[in-house]
């Protein structure tokens, strides 16, 4: 095993609330609840000690947490919730170390009856697969066209992604192994290969053999709590999923088997869009979460999904939700469903808006545009009905306006000999402040390091961090005063996310040179390069903003 796995117990630790009667405190109109957490006495469990697990219990009501005790007041005894009013509630518990690595969270809902508690057992198991933590051993970069592995130490800024024989997604399992794959179409069907470590070894083949269908944008996931490789397909006739694709392989290094996939996924609740892109999604177990963009906007949905390979179903849970609805807006680019009991998503907003679309990648200077660069990463908790918002970062809510300053040399104002207006022979120059500038939601360059110009993927995950490939830009117009040409400057880099603080660690961005993670079109007319010599004018640096 990687000793960079975090080992655990093999065995399930049991929590169970005790049935009990008249608990004191409690009177003959109210009930209570009871959690006993191992301790020293438990039977076949941990000795609760300052090197072993701490416990947080939490009592909750609806989406309301109204009480959260831990095993460092208790000493990891009894945990007593009590004066209940009859009603359901839900109780959480989560286990962690003494250095806040997650191990396990579980939930359960109780009907409190007056003067009783309903014997209600939580099993915990203690993170993972096999008792391992999901701890990625390599970085996961994906340029436009190509993937590649990469170890953390050695990511820096002249790191670059090789030609892995245009493999163009890829994704890392709980022991190390890398997996590449590539997608290929046909008149009447489409191919996934799937190659483990080895590009040149043979692959697995995953095949929609009745017809002709498309990739989901990222279309491989790794299910970090179950071992499973998935992939993501879709056609005008449904979804098409495989799973525990990375048991296809064989340890002796033979032929290596394959899926062939007759019939689309039965769907309940969920229709497939025709002229929709379905950008990321997410599954664990039995839960599902699907991305897609459908005229303009992009949404997610919760889902169940229950069967086989070629014969599974899939339920929705709630109504979709748009990325305005989560308090962002923008494209969902990916997804992970993270031990700790989380769902994680990226979006992404890049681009210029118009009187009638919006133009994702390219950037305008044309006055009345808007153009946009920013992100977030949205932290998600599931509910009955769905999912909520549980928090989010990165995100640059506010415009700004960026001006023009001064006159353009030899090209002065002209005044419209009909109407009296004054003009401009360009666009930089019109852009002052006077007609109202350009409007700009991207991080300034004091921002660079606690917010998102266009997140892309998760490229690592850990137990503390979750590490993401940011992309996009931030624009300067020229200062003719101080004689200084506007500029565009890209941004490719390695951001990091604190999951305790649920920010940004602004000492973990690694900018990068050479990979770039979107197709970010530069603005060339920023600037005046062609006269800028004569008239001894500088390049302005993105610090001058």
């Amino acid at each position: 095993m990687n000793t960079k796995k975090l080992a655990l117990a093999l065995f399930p630790l049991l929590l169970a609330f005790a049935s009990c009667m008249n608990i004191d405190g409690s009177s003959g109109k109210e009930g209570a609840i009871r959690v006993t957490l191992p301790e020293s006495g438990s039977r076949g469990t941990y000795t609760l000690s300052k090197d072993n697990p701490l416990y947080e219990v939490s009592l909750m009501q609806g989406d309301k947490t109204l009480k959260t005790l831990s095993s460092e007041s208790t000493g990891g005894g009894d945990f007593v919730f009590d004066e209940l009013e009859p009603g359901t509630y839900k109780i959480v518990v989560t286990a962690r170390q003494q250095d806040g690595i997650f191990l396990a969270r579980n939930s359960a809902e109780v009907e409190v009856t007056a003067g009783e508690t309903q014997n209600c057992p939580i099993t915990l198991i203690l993170a993972g697969n096999k008792g391992k933590v999901f701890n990625s051993d390599y970085y996961v970069l994906q340029d436009t066209s190509h993937v590649d592995f990469l170890r953390e130490n050695e990511i820096s800024s002249s790191t670059t992604v090789s030609d892995s024989r245009n493999k163009t997604t890829g994704a890392e399992d709980i022991d190390g192994n890398k997996y590449y794959a590539e997608f290929s179409t046909y008149t009447s069907s489409s191919n996934v290969f799937i190659y483990k470590n080895n590009i040149s070894s043979s692959p697995v083949d995953i095949e929609t053999s009745k017809e002709k269908s498309s990739t989901i944008t990222d279309f491989m996931y790794y299910d970090t709590v179950n071992s499973s490789l998935w992939v993501g397909l879709y056609s005008s006739s449904g979804f098409y999923f495989a799973n525990n694709i990375n048991k296809l392989f064989y340890e002796d290094g033979s032929q290596p088997g394959s899926i062939t996939l007759n019939t689309p996924c039965t769907l309940s609740g969920l229709s497939i869009y025709p002229n929709a892109q379905y950008t990321a999604f997410a599954a664990s177990g039995t839960e599902l979460y699907i991305a897609y963009t459908n005229v303009g906007t992009s949404y997610l949905q919760r889902a169940k999904i229950e069967g086989q390979n070629d014969s599974f179903t899939i339920t929705t849970i709630g109504n979709p939700q748009s990325t305005q609805d989560m308090g962002v807006d923008g494209q969902i680019t990916d997804i992970v469903i993270h031990y700790d009991g989380y769902v994680y998503v990226l979006v992404s907003q890049m681009g210029y808006s118009y009187t009638s679309g919006f133009s994702q990648n390219s950037f305008s200077l044309t006055p009345g545009d808007i153009n946009y660069s920013r992100g977030a990463i949205v932290r998600l908790e599931p509910t009955l009905n769905g999912f909520k918002v549980s928090a989010k970062t990165g995100w640059k809510e506010d415009s700004r306006t960026i001006y023009t300053k001064g006159e353009k040399p030899g090209e002065d104002a002209i005044y419209n000999e009909y109407s009296g207006v004054k003009s401009y022979i360009d666009t930089l120059e019109y852009l002052r402040e006077e007609n109202g500038g350009l409007k700009l939601y991207a991080p300034k360059y004091s921002e660079k390091n606690s917010h998102f110009y266009g997140p892309r993927r998760f490229v690592a995950i850990k137990p503390k961090e979750l590490a993401i490939a940011d992309s996009g830009a931030n624009l300067m117009l020229p200062d003719y005063d101080n004689k200084k040409t506007g500029g565009f400057f890209k941004h490719n880099r390695i951001v990091k996310v604190d999951l305790y603080k649920f920010a940004i660690n602004s000492n973990s961005v690694v900018d990068l040179d050479n990979i770039f993670f979107a197709p970010v079109y530069p603005l060339t007319g920023v600037g005046f390069s062609s006269s800028a010599d004569t008239y001894q004018y500088t390049a302005s640096t993105e610090a001058d903003e």
